[in-house]
C-alpha cells in the first residue's frame, strides 16, 4: 500500500520513503495548518486577561511591541508543536497525541522528549545514543527505532521546526544533514531524491568488536524492509531494491565479509559470547536480504564454511558444530575421479548449501528465502549435471564398470547409486536438456547395465537399479519401451556407429524379477515399472515401435511368467507376506490390461485357463487376495463383452463368487460389499447371460439376502428378460381384435400411477352392457409363454409391487394420488366383483420372490 502524507497547508503532498524502518499501512499524517496556535492579540494575555496601558506611554508603540513579541512566541510554538505516532503492525501508524517537542543535550548525546499540549503527559522520548535508524522524511517527518525496534515518528508542524531539530540530531551523530535524509529538493513525485538521501544511512561501520551492534542493527533494518516490501506498494518496494543493493555494494568495495570473517575468528578466539551473537544477527540478516549478490558473497566456496561457523552462535540456544559435520562426518566419496577441479567445488558447495537450507536456516528463514536457495540449488544441480553429461570418459568409464559382471559389489552399488543421483539431478535440466540426459545414457549402454544389475544379490543395487528405470519410465514411456525391445540393438556411444550384440530383453528380466524377488518393496516397485510399460492407451504408436508389435511380444514371451504365481496360490504359498504381495499385483495388473489390451488380453484370458485359475482365488481365506480376484471379475464385467460373459457363464466362474457370498453369510464386511457391488453392476446394466446364470444357479444364495433388495431386483430384472425373451403378444392377440384391444387397455394402465382407486378398477372390471361377464383381466405375470402382459416401465412396475408387498405384510401403503374419473364413464357399475389390481401385485410379488 502505498504511504500518503497529507499536507493540508496546500503546497506539497508527497509519498513516504521509510528508508530503514517499518513500513505501515496508514502513515502518520503530516501537521494540520488548522492546528496552530493562534498569536495572541494586543490587549490580551495567554491566559485570556485583559492587558492593561499601566504606564500611559505612547499607546501605538505598545502595540506595536506587544504583536512582535505575540509573533515570536507564535513562530516558537507552532516550530516545536508536533504529532506523534508509533507503528502498530497491521493497524498501522497510532496516533498518540500532540504535543510540544523539547531537546536537551548531556554530553555527547541528545534526548528528544515530546510533552502532550491537553495535559502534560510525556508522549515519547528518544535518545540518540539508545535509539537508531534516525533519518527524515518529507520535510517534517522525523523517524527512528526506539530501543525495542519500535518504530516511531513525529510530525513537525511547521519545516522550520523539522529542520531545526534534524541539524542538531546531525551535529551529535556527526553526520552531514544534507545528505543523510533530507528532502528539501524533493518534488511530490521524485523518489530519486528520498533514494539518494538514504545512502548516507546504510553506511556500515567497520566491522570491530566494538562497533558490531551497531552492524545488526543497519543490516537487520534493511532486511526488515525487504520483508515488509512484499507486502507494500512498488515504490516502497524499488526503495528496499534500493537499500540491499547499496548493501551489497559496500560488501564488494570494503571486502566487508573478509573482515567479519576475521572478527569472527576474533571473537571465538576470545569466547566473546555477546559478539558471536551479534555476528550470527548479522549473517542471517544478510540472508533475509534475499539479494543475489549477497548471497553468491555468502555461498562462495572460500566463505561458506566460516559463514556457516558464524551460524554456529544463535541467542538463547546452545552451540551447534555445524562445520564438524560438513567436515568431518559429511564424506565425499568420489567414485570416478572427477578430473575438473571447479565441478567438484560446486558439488562441495551445492551440498553446502542443501544443509544450510535444511537445517542451519530451516527455523528462520521466510518463503522468499526458501524460494531463492531452491533456485539457486537448481540452478547448480542443472550445471553439475550438464557437465558432467559432456564429460565423455567419465560416462564412458561409469557405464563399462556398471556392465562389468567382475565389478567388486561395494564398488557397484556406489555407481548405481551415483547414476541414481544423477537421474534425480536430471529433474532440474531445462526441457530441451532433458532428452538430451536420457539419450546420452541409451547411448553409452545404460540398459545393458540393467541386465547385470536386475539380477544382482544386492537389495540396493536391485531397488536403485529399478528406481532408475521408473525415472526413466516417467520421463518418457515410449523412449524406454523403443530402447528394451529385444531386436532393437545399441551402439554403445560409438562414434563410428558400430552395433553391438542385440538389445537383451530387459523386458523379460523385469518380469523374471518380479515372480522370483524376495522383498517386498521390490515387488511393489517393479509391478509399477510393468504397469507403466503397459500403458498402451495413449501412446502415439507413429513415434513408437509398432503397439502391436510390443503387446505380441509380451504376450507371448513375458505374460506366462508373469501370471505364474496364480498356479502356485496355495494358503502355504500365500503365507509368506511376499508371496501374497506378488499374488495381488498380478491379479491387478491383468485387471489393469483388460480395459486397454482388448485383443490380446481377451485372447489369452479365454485359451489360457486364468480366469479359472483367478476365480477360484475369491475362495482364498485371505480377503486382501480374495476381495483382488472380484475386483477382476468385476473389471471383465465392466466391458461388457459377450465372449467374457458367454465364457464367465458357461465355465460357471461366478460359482465360487456366490458360494462364498452365501458362506459369509450377513456379516458387513469388504467381501460382502465387493459382491454386492459386482451384483448390483450386473443388475444394471441388465448383462442378461449372467444374470440368467445368477438366478438359475444360485436362488438360495439370492434369497437369503434380505438385508438389502439386490436379491429380489435380480430376480425380478430375470423375469422380465424372460418375458422379453418369449414376446409380449400371443398369437391369439393376433387373430381375436378383441383381445388385441384389451392388452391395449392394459398396456396403457400400466403407463399410468399404479395407485388408482377402487373406482377406476371397477371400471374396468365390471360386467358390459348386456349383463355378460365380461373375461377377467388374467393374473399379470411377467414369466411364462402365456403372460399377455407387454414389459411397461420399469419403474412403474417395481414400484406398483413394492406397494403390493408392502400391503401383504400389513403395513399400510402410502396414501393413493387423487383419482380422476373418466369424463367418458357415464354409469356406475355395481361393485360385487372386485379385482383389485394391488391383490393382481401380491401375487405377482409372490411369484417375483423365488416363487
Amino acid at each position: 500500500m502505498e504511504d500518503v502524507l497529507e499536507n493540508r497547508r496546500g503546497d506539497e503532498s508527497s509519498s513516504s520513503v521509510d528508508g530503514g524502518a517499518q513500513a505501515s499501512q496508514q502513515s502518520p499524517q503530516a501537521m494540520d495548518v488548522s492546528d496552530e496556535v493562534a498569536a495572541p492579540k494586543a490587549g490580551t494575555d495567554t491566559d485570556g486577561g485583559d492587558t492593561h496601558n499601566s504606564d500611559g506611554g505612547d499607546e501605538s508603540a505598545h502595540a506595536a511591541t506587544a504583536d512582535d513579541s505575540a509573533g515570536a512566541d507564535a513562530d516558537e510554538q507552532s516550530d516545536a508543536r508536533v504529532k506523534v505516532y508509533k507503528y502498530a503492525g497491521e493497524k498501522g501508524w497510532e496516533d498518540l497525541g500532540t504535543g510540544h517537542i523539547s531537546v536537551q543535550t548531556p554530553g555527547d548525546d541528545m534526548i528528544i522528549s515530546v510533552h502532550s499540549e491537553d495535559n502534560g503527559t510525556l508522549l515519547t522520548v528518544a535518545s540518540v545514543k539508545t535509539c537508531s535508524g534516525f533519518h527524515r522524511q518529507q520535510r517534517t517527518l522525523v523517524v527512528w527505532h526506539d530501543p525495542e525496534q519500535n518504530q516511531m515518528a513525529v510530525s513537525f508542524q511547521t519545516e522550520t521546526g523539522c529542520t531545526t531539530i534534524w541539524h542538531r540530531l546531525c551535529q551529535v551523530a556527526g553526520m552531514d544533514p544534507e545528505s543523510s535524509g533530507t528532502c528539501l529538493n524533493t518534488s511530490d513525485d521524485d523518489v530519486g531524491g528520498d533514494l539518494a538521501g538514504m545512502e548516507h544511512l546504510l553506511q556500515l561501520p567497520d566491522a570491530q568488536l566494538g562497533s558490531l551492534s551497531e552492524v545488526a542493527d543497519v543490516v537487520a533494518a534493511i532486511a526488515g524492509t525487504r520483508m515488509e516490501a512484499m507486502m507494500r506498494e512498488q515504490e516502497f518496494r524499488e526503495i528496499s531494491a534500493a537499500q540491499c543493493d547499496h548493501l551489497a555494494e559496500q560488501m564488494l568495495a570494503k571486502n566487508y565479509l573478509a573482515s567479519l570473517v576475521e572478527t569472527f575468528n576474533i571473537s571465538e578466539d576470545l569466547e566473546s559470547t555477546e559478539h558471536l551473537h551479534f555476528l550470527y544477527d548479522i549473517v542471517k540478516n544478510l540472508f533475509m536480504t534475499c539479494h543475489n549478490t549477497i548471497l553468491e558473497l555468502l555461498f562462495e566456496p572460500k566463505n561458506i564454511l566460516d559463514v556457516v561457523g558464524m551460524l554456529e552462535y544463535p541467542p538463547e540456544e546452545p552451540h551447534v558444530a555445524h562445520r564438524e559435520f560438513l567436515t568431518t562426518k559429511a564424506v565425499f566419496k568420489e567414485v570416478i575421479p572427477l578430473r575438473d577441479p571447479d565441478l567438484l567445488e560446486q558439488i562441495h558447495q551445492t551440498y553446502r548449501i542443501q544443509y544450510i537450507k535444511d537445517v542451519v536456516l530451516a527455523r528462520v528463514m521466510d518463503d522468499m528465502l526458501l524460494s531463492r536457495l531452491k533456485d539457486l540449488l537448481l540452478f547448480n544441480s542443472a550445471e553439475i549435471v550438464e557437465k558432467i553429461l559432456h564429460n565423455e570418459g567419465f560416462m564412458r568409464e561409469l557405464h563399462g564398470k556398471l556392465e562389468d559382471p567382475s565389478t567388486p559389489l561395494e564398488l557397484r552399488r556406489d555407481l548405481i547409486c551415483l547414476l541414481h543421483e544423477l537421474c534425480k539431478m536430471s529433474r532440474d535440466l531445462q526441457a530441451e536438456m532433458r532428452p538430451r540426459f536420457f539419450e546420452a545414457l541409451a547411448d553409452h549402454g545404460v540398459f545393458r547395465a540393467f541386465a547385470t544389475n536386475l539380477t544382482s544379490d544386492d537389495l540396493v543395487v536391485r531397488s536403485n537399479t529399478v528406481a532408475i528405470l521408473s525415472a526413466m519410465l516417467r520421463f518418457n514411456i515410449v523412449f524406454v519401451r523403443d530402447a528394451i525391445m529385444p531386436s532393437k540393438p545399441q551402439t554403445n556411444g560409438d562414434p563410428a556407429g558400430n552395433e553391438d550384440d542385440e538389445q537383451p530383453a530387459v523386458l523379460s528380466l523385469i518380469t523374471q524379477c518380479f515372480v522370483s524377488d524376495t522383498n517386498p518393496g521390490m515387488v511393489s516397485a517393479l509391478a509399477e515399472v510393468l504397469r507403466l510399460l503397459l500403458d498402451t492407451e495413449h501412446i502415439d504408436v507413429a513415434k513408437s515401435a509398432s503397439k502391436t508389435e510390443f503387446l505380441s511380444m509380451f504376450y507371448e514371451d513375458c505374460m506366462p511368467v508373469l501370471v505364474s504365481p496364480v498356479d502356485l496360490a496355495t494358503p502355504r504359498y500365500t503365507d509368506i507376506p511376499c508371496n501374497r504381495e506378488r499374488l495381488v499385483h498380478v491379479l491387478d495388473t491383468v485387471a489393469f490390461c483388460v480395459p486397454i489390451h482388448s485383443y490380446h488380453i481377451k485372447n489369452y484370458l479365454l485359451r489360457g485357463g486364468l480366469l479359472t485359475k483367478a476365480a477360484a482365488l475369491v475362495k482364498s481365506p485371505d480377503t486382501v487376495i480374495a476381495t483382488t480376484a472380484v475386483r477382476l471379475l468385476r473389471t471383465i464385467v465392466v466391458q461388457k463383452n459377450q465372449f467374457f460373459n458367454r465364457h464367465l457363464a458357461k465355465a460357471g466362474l461366478l460359482k465360487p463368487v456366490m458360494e462364498v457370498f452365501a458362506g459369509n453369510g450377513s456379516r458387513y464386511n469388504l467381501l460382502n460389499s465387493i459382491v454386492l457391488d459386482l451384483l448390483e453392476l450386473i443388475r444394471k446394466e441388465n448383462i442378461k447371460v449372467l444374470v440368467a446364470y445368477i438366478v438359475e444357479n444360485h436362488k438360495a444364495a439370492l434369497k437369503s439376502v434380505d438385508y438389502v433388495s439386490t436379491g429380489e431386483l435380480l430376480n425380478l430384472k430375470y423375469l422380465q428378460n424372460k418375458d422379453q425373451e418369449n414376446g409380449t403378444s400371443s398369437a391369439s392377440a393376433e387373430e381375436d381384435p378383441a383381445e388385441a384391444a384389451k392388452q391395449v387397455a392394459r398396456r396403457n394402465r400400466l403407463k399410468r400411477d399404479t395407485s388408482m382407486d377402487r373406482e377406476e378398477e371397477d371400471y374396468f372390471d365390471a360386467e358390459d352392457d348386456d349383463g355378460t361377464e365380461e373375461e377377467r383381466v388374467p393374473t399379470p405375470t411377467l414369466a411364462g409363454p402365456q403372460s399377455p402382459w407387454p414389459l411397461a416401465r420399469q419403474d412403474s412396475l417395481e414400484l406398483a409391487a413394492q406397494r403390493a408387498a408392502t400391503a401383504a405384510e400389513g403395513v399400510s401403503p402410502p396414501a393413493p394420488l387423487p383419482s380422476f374419473r373418466r369424463r367418458s364413464a357415464l354409469v356406475d357399475y355395481d361393485d360385487d366383483e372386485d379385482d383389485d389390481l394391488a391383490e393382481v401385485f401380491k401375487a405377482h410379488v409372490k411369484k417375483a420372490k423365488f416363487g
